[in-house]
């Protein structure tokens, strides 16, 4: 039980950590260096793309949770991390 209270808890924190990560690589996605020349639009696309994978992810765990109940789903993203 403690192992899914560290994974729940560490979820929320490597959340905000892949955000700050994102932010890092704007440079080096949107610059012309690395050959992909991207516009300011889609550069927020990119950036964009990982909130919206996590929005359905989430929507995903929780139609899961609902059906197989919480600590079940817990545990088994414990076990996969």
């Amino acid at each position: 039980l403690l192992q899914v209270a560290i994974a729940a808890a560490l979820g929320g924190f490597l959340f905000g950590f892949d955000v700050a990560v994102i932010n890092g690589a704007i440079g080096s996605v949107s610059g012309n260096v690395t050959g992909f020349d991207l516009s300011s639009l889609m550069t927020g696309v990119v950036v964009s793309v990982v909130s919206l994978g996590a929005a359905i992810g989430a929507w995903f765990a929780g139609q899961f949770s609902n059906k197989y109940g919480r600590i079940k789903v817990m545990v088994t993203a414990a076990i996969l991390l």
